[in-house]
């Protein structure tokens, strides 16, 4: 750069908001999305507007009419690994665990929410059973070089659908 004629110009993405990130201000978005929203339980939209921000509707237009199923045992929608797995090319367990959404946010999520998580992601990528349990033992591994505790996963009560076919779920049978 020292040998340009002149400077360059500074870089425009030092400015530029993240696709999602145009939000002045998150308190009255994180409102306006709970009031358009009401269904779905509160832990979980705040995290999918902390990940996804004004894109958060993409998320849940993805989700084919399970728009408030959680991973069983968790606060994570369904629909965010789908949307992973059809819009940002997820296509490992760990990087949707660990990288992707809040699952393993702060402690391991426990191997049964592996387990689901796995099944749910390799539906949609017709994964065998053998390639399912290589991925809960990877993002196991990984998890283990983190040195995450299983605290169990990100607190939920209550679960809006079984870990059927959430993924693949058409309007009518969610």
């Amino acid at each position: 750069l020292q040998q340009l004629p002149s400077r360059p110009a500074p870089a425009r993405t030092a400015r530029l908001p993240l696709p999602g990130g145009d939000i002045e201000d998150f308190q009255a978005f994180q409102m306006r999305a709970q009031r358009a929203e009401p269904d779905i339980d509160p832990r979980a939209l705040t995290a999918l507007l902390r990940n996804h921000g004004a894109e958060y509707w993409r998320v849940l237009d993805a989700a084919n009419g399970a728009r408030t199923a959680l991973v069983p045992g968790t606060t994570t929608l369904c629909a965010e690994l789908r949307h992973t797995v059809e819009h940002e090319m997820a296509i490992h367990l760990e990087d949707v665990v660990m990288r992707r959404t809040d699952l393993a946010a702060g402690s391991h999520p426990g191997r049964a929410v592996l387990r689901n998580c796995a099944a749910l992601i390799g539906e949609r990528l017709a994964w065998p059973a053998q390639r399912i349990d290589a991925e809960v033992a990877a993002t196991e591994g990984v998890l283990a070089r983190h040195l995450a505790s299983q605290g169990g996963a990100r607190g939920c009560t209550r679960n809006n659908a079984t870990a059927g076919s959430l993924l693949t779920a058409s309007p009518t049978e969610a």
